[in-house]
């Protein structure tokens, strides 16, 4: 279902989308949670700290013979990015992998883990039977995680008949989570497909809504930028298995290694660079769109390796040097975190926003804080500008956008995620404004007056 769409040559206002808290119900998943639908024109899409809760980072920290063996650097930068939501894997037998989720849960990181599979292609299961993960988790992992995960992938593994095992594993899962007091309230994510492209295998998977809390989607851009039409495509692939479950995306990212000699079909790399654009783009343009949560693939490089794809997805290099994918996720959420918000009553909805443009490929995204300040992320759907220098107020290949609030602003600053967390402009709020959209994200910070 499309939510948003632009009219070129016209003016553009856009419809955007009201948060929405989950958590698991009591009746059948089938009376809920819901994707978010669209609210009034020019309402606030949600409060500033439900945004920051809604963007989360794969890790592998049982990977202890790749970059994620040194676990403190792993915390050191999760703390550092501000992300609140992890995506990693229950397994049995490793008691450092459950040392060191609790200790990113004490930090206030918690997890969304992916319980097993049902074969691994004729090979012995590594990780042993639903029942005994069950156990695991009760045992090690209860107060670590949010949310736990049906089989990931199992489309692109060599086990036959991959999406009825998948289906029948998700459902013993559901149930298995159901039947006690201590996980009966974790939500319980659908499986994922590998080939997110492929209508039809979501169709093979079938309908699993009675066996699912929370949809759940890998989507990769292919290099390129993640669109709005793209975005509600693999929307409407998902709610094939979930119905009108509420959505997480558990994987989306670019690898950047343009010397990759594997590089996957229909994914060619990005530069760090046009990844320290876009990467901010899909954590935006996916919570404007419905989406709950949304993890990047991943955190770091696992090994220093450029001729290989998979090991160069990571928001940091193999020794844990900062891409401008982090610095600029890092620098979105310091603009946007309302840490004060967290745990207190809802505002009440300030007055939306009237936002025009001449131009059709104009995106926004308007967040409130508990104090009444409003957010305005504004961008263009176009490919990142290699040109686009920190320092122009109106650089090319900018189209201007018209901003109109209530009266009781005072104080507008403008920031540039990918350039730095602090304002590279403020002024004094007397009318109308008038925004430079451009490829990259530009946070626009209205202030109430005293």
């Amino acid at each position: 279902m499309r939510l948003y769409a632009g009219v070129a040559g016209a003016a553009l206002v856009i419809a955007l989308v009201a948060a929405q808290c989950v958590s698991r119900p009591d009746p059948p998943a089938e009376t809920g949670p819901f994707r978010r639908s669209p609210v009034a024109i020019g309402a606030v899409a949600g409060s500033a700290d439900a945004f920051v809760d809604s963007i989360g980072v794969n890790t592998h920290l049982r990977y202890s013979d790749t970059s994620y063996g040194e676990f403190p650097l792993v915390k050191q930068r999760l703390l550092e990015l501000g992300i609140r939501h992890i995506r990693d894997e229950v397994t049995r037998d490793t008691p450092d992998v459950y040392a060191r989720l609790n200790d990113l849960s004490r930090s206030g990181i918690r997890s969304t883990l992916v319980m097993g599979r049902p074969e691994y292609g004729g090979k012995k299961n590594p990780y042993g039977s639903l029942d005994q993960l069950y156990q695991v988790f009760v045992d090690e992992l209860l107060d670590t995680a949010v949310a736990v995960e049906g089989p990931n992938e199992m489309d692109l593994s060599d086990v036959g008949g991959w999406a009825s095992k998948t289906s029948s594993y998700q459902k013993r899962l559901y149930a298995r989570m159901s039947k006690s007091g201590s996980t009966r309230d974790l939500l319980v994510l659908a499986p994922s497909i590998g080939r997110y492209e492929d209508r039809s295998r979501y169709i093979q998977m079938g309908n699993l809504v009675s066996a699912t809390d929370i949809g759940n989607l890998h989507l990769y851009p292919g290099g390129v930028m993640l669109t709005t039409d793209r975005l509600n495509e693999s929307l409407e692939h998902g709610a094939l298995v979930a119905g009108n479950a509420a959505v997480h995306i558990t994987e989306t990212g670019y690898h950047q290694s343009p010397s990759a000699t594997d590089q996957p079909e229909g994914h060619p790399a990005t530069t760090p660079a046009e990844a320290g654009v876009l990467m901010p783009r899909i954590l935006a343009e996916a919570f404007r769109g419905g989406v709950d949560r949304t993890f990047i693939y991943e955190l770091v490089d696992q090994y220093n390796d450029p001729r290989t794809a998979e090991s160069n997805f990571g928001l940091l290099t193999w020794d844990f040097r900062p891409k401008p994918a982090f610095t600029s996720v890092k620098n979105l959420l310091s603009i946007v975190s309302d840490r004060t918000a967290r745990g207190a009553p809802a505002g009440a909805p300030a007055p939306g926003l009237d936002i025009r443009t001449s131009s059709g490929d104009v995106r926004t995204l308007v967040l409130q804080k508990a104090d009444g300040t409003l957010l305005l992320l504004v961008w263009r759907e176009v490919p990142p500008s290699p040109t686009l220098a920190c320092a122009d107020s109106s650089p090319a290949g900018s189209v201007a956008v018209t901003v109109a609030a209530a009266s009781g602003f005072g104080v507008a600053r403008t920031y540039r995620p990918s350039c730095s967390a602090e304002p590279l402009r403020e002024a004094a709020v007397t009318g109308e404004l008038t925004v430079s959209a451009t490829a990259d994200i530009t946070v626009i910070e209205l202030v109430r007056q005293p």
